[in-house]
């Protein structure tokens, strides 16, 4: 028996070394799992699990729709073109009359994974190529997840179970189509992972493979989803600082300073690398209409109480999915704002839900494991908006006030509860006849949730959910609602017998750990397996429509004209799909994106006159009496894509310059209305302008006149636009409300536009620099690491040589 010397202090019961305790004080019999899963196992499973959940769309016959179809295809179908061609493509012409591409943060140019993207599809991305990449973060979710359960000493089993758990949870499913949140998420927890190990462990190396995560991952474009990521680190180390200051370890507190470090590190770096990116988004963000948000902006998407329901039974509310043609139709809201499903999705699993709350009752639990259940319901409660106290509050500090849908923060509690149902697995395979606290929560637990589940499933539920809209269900509706109860009573059920049979030591453990994997991916399979799978292939709509609109196609830089192809009013209505112009590369007025300009569309006095500033040749033409387009029809276009001016008018007041232009008291084809004095006065009569070179980045034009002249362009303005006459920088202004002007002397004079933004060029610096650094010290002490190894293992074989 080992003793301890005279004066040596007792270990303190309140030293934290890990999530819970892997030894069971109840029984010597169960010490260790049953056995531990190897990496190669865990690998091969969750690329198995993967694969099946998924096989629809690996094999070509199931589709995602929504904003992978309307966004994610269109735009990475032009950013791979642009890669092919060894271009940045800084401007997108094609959207919004011209809008920027690379500042617009969802695009995700630089996340590694379109990098690899763009490089597989040779140019020409298809929807299967689209498809796998995003699926892969599956996968990586997964994986991501086990070795964050590892980090917290869970388990081999309960390490799998939490990486299934949380990798196919409804809040990932549910996102699938957003794939850049999608990313973040599937990153989260190998983010914290690292970051737990750097700051746990006073780890310099994992604290820099955190920040390279989390950097990598906010080049995927959703700034939102990032600021809950280092929200989360941030209260994980005010966890550890407080933790570590209450210890009676001094060494702890002595070596606090450096977990401290090591968190400011991550972050840094992970700020550091995504520079480049949120440079140019910032620039773009302050001219979008995003810019600024109300409170009551800011708390659409929000959780209701009465969805917390949707833990146990996940459709009760109705589905919004790619199948049309369900009769589950979504009925909170008097049933509308349907995106409402895809943004409040909390389900995790009744398997999970149920291990959860075992392994929260399971009395192992040492103050990480506290601190992971708090978070939990942190992000919970927040998601509920001003539903509950918490969202006012943190809702209005800065960042957190110019996002909307809170419910995205209830990742927490996705990440909580699979950690958490790793946990319960451990303890129910580990147990013995003797633990009565786990066979009461089981009881109690489980039969809240069976309750809530029966309820929903003999349409008990409904009367207690009623909407506020006091909506009238059809009596089939009720019925096929309830139905959606159904699986989870009966996986509950099922559940809830295995694990009483395995608390009373009728089944072995590895059974036991096997049915309860195999129910949780039965359970997340019932709820997400077709949740995203349209049988209409968005790429074939776009080349419909690619071959349908050939004639809508300028031919630069001869022919430039633009379409509009959408109408609104009592008839709305859309010729093609919403981004069909960057990928068959047709001017439109119209689009689908997060952040387009404030000052797009000019406010003239009539449609007519927006559409000649804009250069429109096609408009959609509308039936009266039904309402549905008959195509698009060409229309006379007074504008030219560039034309000189003579006489200007300054108009520095926002407001004023909206009414001058929409009075019609200034002849715009002779008149430039501009917001500040220009250095060069027009004047003089007549000339011509001729552009000569029209790429995406760059744009080349001649002009010839008899006096000072302003040449006024049919291009949607943006500061990063940089203006030259014959070689020489040239002052570049907004005109008519949304398009540029170049002043230009007399004669004959070469003038170009080319995109050059300081913040990228900037941002370029800080993400190199912050990469070559990062990198360098990672290196340096993976060197220096196994340097001190092989001195070690020398000297032990020295030792081991004088002994013998």
């Amino acid at each position: 028996m080992a003793t301890r010397s005279k004066g040596q202090k007792r270990p303190s019961r309140k030293e934290e070394v890990e999530f819970i305790s892997v030894r069971s004080p109840r029984s010597s019999k169960v010490g260790k799992p049953p056995t531990e899963t190897k990496t190669s196992f865990a690998i091969g499973l969750f690329v198995v699990v993967t694969a099946i959940f998924f096989f629809s769309h690996l094999t070509g016959s199931a589709f995602l729709w929504e904003d992978f179809a309307e966004q994610f295809c269109p735009f990475q179908a032009y950013a791979a073109h642009s890669f092919s061609s060894g271009t940045i493509p800084f401007w997108n012409p094609y959207t919004f009359s011209g809008m920027p591409f690379f500042a617009e943060l969802q695009n995700g140019y630089f996340y590694p994974g379109h990098i690899l993207m763009y490089l597989f599809s040779n140019g020409k991305l298809n929807v299967w190529l689209a498809q796998f990449f995003i699926i892969l973060h599956y996968f990586l979710a997964m994986f991501g997840m086990w070795k964050l359960a590892g980090e917290m000493k869970v388990s081999g089993w309960g390490r799998l179970y939490a990486g299934i758990s949380y990798g196919l949870s409804g809040m990932l499913v549910a996102h699938m189509i957003h794939a850049n949140m999608l990313y973040h998420f599937a990153l989260f927890p190998l983010i914290f992972a690292f970051f737990w190990r750097g700051v746990n462990d006073r780890s310099l190396l994992h604290a820099l493979f955190a920040g390279l995560t989390l950097g990598l991952a906010m080049l995927s474009g959703h700034p939102q989803i990032a600021l809950y990521i280092i929200f989360f680190l941030f209260c994980a180390t005010l966890f550890v600082a407080v933790r570590d200051i209450r210890s009676e370890d001094q060494e702890k507190k002595r070596s606090l300073p450096i977990g401290l470090g090591s968190a400011l590190v991550t972050v840094l770096i992970g700020v550091g690398i995504s520079a480049v990116q949120y440079l140019p988004t910032q620039e773009l963000a302050e001219r979008s209409l995003r810019a600024e948000m109300t409170y009551e902006e800011s708390v659409d998407g929000s959780l209701e109480i009465k969805q917390l329901v949707t833990l146990v039974t996940p459709k009760i509310f109705g589905v919004v999915s790619a199948d049309m043609l369900q009769d589950i139709p979504f009925w909170l809201r008097g049933g509308h704002d349907g995106h409402y499903f895809w943004e409040t999705v909390i389900f995790v699993g009744v398997v999970t839900l149920l291990l959860a709350l075992l392994g929260l009752a399971s009395g192992r639990l040492r103050s990480t494991g506290w601190f992971i259940v708090g978070m939990a319901l942190v992000g919970l409660a927040y998601g509920m908006g001003d539903n509950f106290f918490i969202h006012p509050i943190v809702g209005k500090l800065p960042f957190f006030s110019t996002f909307r849908a809170p419910a995205r923060m209830a990742i927490y509690f996705t990440l909580g509860a699979s950690l958490l149902a790793g946990v319960g697995l451990d303890r129910v395979i580990q147990t013995s006849k003797k633990s009565v606290r786990l066979r009461s929560t089981l009881l109690i637990g489980g039969g809240l949730i069976l309750l809530i589940a029966l309820l929903g499933a003999t349409s008990a539920l409904f009367p207690m959910l009623e909407d506020r809209t006091k909506i009238q269900l059809p009596s089939q509706v009720v019925n096929a609602l309830s139905l959606t109860a159904v699986p989870p009573l009966l996986i509950g059920l099922l559940a809830v017998g295995i694990i009483w049979c395995r608390l009373r030591e009728k089944l072995p453990a590895i059974g036991t750990a096997t049915a309860l994997l195999f129910l949780c991916i039965i359970d997340l399979m019932t709820f997400g397996i077709d949740q995203n799978t349209s049988p209409m292939n968005p790429e074939t709509t776009l080349k419909a429509f690619d071959k349908q609109y050939s004639f809508a196609k300028p031919a630069p830089p001869a022919q430039l004209f633009r379409v509009w192809p959408r109408s609104y009013g009592d008839f709305p209505n859309n010729v093609m799909m919403r981004n069909q112009g960057p990928y068959s590369r047709i001017m439109s007025v119209a689009g689908f994106n997060t952040l387009a300009l404030q000052r797009a569309i000019p406010p003239a006095p009539t449609i007519e006159e927006t559409m000649a500033l804009l250069n429109v040749k096609y408009r959609i033409v509308i039936d009266s009496t039904t309402g549905e387009h008959k195509g698009m029809a060409e229309i006379p276009t007074p504008y030219p894509h560039a034309w000189l001016v003579h006489d200007y008018q300054v108009v520095s007041d926002e407001k004023e310059l909206e009414n001058t232009m929409k009075s019609g008291t200034v002849d715009l084809s002779s008149t430039v209305l501009l917001e500040e004095e220009p250095l060069i006065k027009p004047d003089g009569a007549g000339g011509e302008a001729q552009i000569t070179k029209y790429e995406m980045n760059h744009i080349e034009l001649t002009t010839k006149s008899d006096g000072a002249a302003v040449l006024v362009l049919s291009e949607i303005y943006y500061p990063a636009w940089k203006a030259y006459v014959d070689g020489e920088p040239a002052p570049l202004y907004r005109a008519n409300w949304s398009l540029r002007a170049i002043p230009v002397p007399s004669g004959e004079h070469r003038v170009e536009m080319r995109f050059e933004s300081e913040a990228f060029a900037t941002g370029s610096w800080i993400t190199l620099i912050t990469l070559i650094g990062a990198v360098a010290v990672i290196l340096f002490l993976i060197c220096k690491k196994k340097k001190g190894t092989s001195v070690k293992d020398h000297d032990e074989e020295s030792m081991k040589g004088e002994k013998e």
